[in-house]
């Protein structure tokens, strides 16, 4: 009768066991499925974060590219080709800058001394004759780095009777004015609404987003 009712016990706690063990390797199978998905999902994630951020600083590669080339043509293909005659800088001047209206919220060059020899417009001398032309950053930077294209900080400048937001982009110029051999800064104000088109393509979310770093940590 005793081994009987030992017999019985037996054969109703094995299958409660087994029964317990499949659960528990169901619940094991489950938590290492949902940590691989997890982790699947990240690494995933991390990944178009990081095509991204590439793609998009290749834009904004690309972006400053073309402001550079702007510069540069204004000074090899205009300048440089003209024997700097103050009639002879208008039209070209003016010309290139209704062609990239677009882009472009303002132009002029100045001597080394800040005196203005052209400008888009009579508003944008007077505005640039308010401030003090050679201590301003993108003055001095593009008069102490001959061979190189300066980029100054995002700003209000006059255009048009308003005030626009504007990345000002300089360098320094040497061209012939009335026989003599001239020195100057040319600046080319661009507007800062494409700078940002190409950083709104970046698909910020709740955990992350966006934003460019000059050299002095700035946003």
């Amino acid at each position: 009768m005793h081994e009987k009712k030992h017999s019985l016990s037996v054969r109703k706690i094995f299958p409660l066991l087994f029964s317990g063990m499949i659960a528990v390797c169901i619940a094991v199978l489950i938590a290492l499925f949902s940590r691989s998905v997890s982790s699947q999902i990240q690494s995933n994630v991390q990944q178009d974060t990081e095509r991204q951020i590439d793609s998009l600083s290749v834009s904004l590669e690309r972006e400053i590219q073309s402001m550079s080339e702007l510069v540069n043509q204004v000074y090899y293909q205009i300048m440089k080709a003209s024997d700097g005659t103050q009639a002879t800088f208008d039209v070209p001047l003016q010309n290139f800058y209704q062609q990239h209206d677009e882009q472009l919220v303002g132009m002029a060059l100045y001597l080394t001394t800040g005196e203005t020899l052209w400008s888009t417009d009579q508003e944008y001398i007077r505005a640039s004759e308010r401030a003090d032309i050679v201590e301003q950053p993108w003055f001095q930077t593009a008069e102490q780095t001959i061979e190189q294209i300066s980029f100054g900080d995002p700003k209000l400048v006059c255009s048009g009777g308003q005030l626009v937001r504007a990345i000002t982009v300089s360098r320094y110029v040497e061209f012939t004015r009335n026989g003599q051999t001239e020195a100057g800064i040319l600046r080319l104000d661009f507007s800062e609404e494409n700078f940002l088109s190409v950083l709104n393509h970046y698909k910020s979310t709740a955990s992350d987003y966006c934003y460019v770093l000059d050299a002095n940590n700035t946003i």
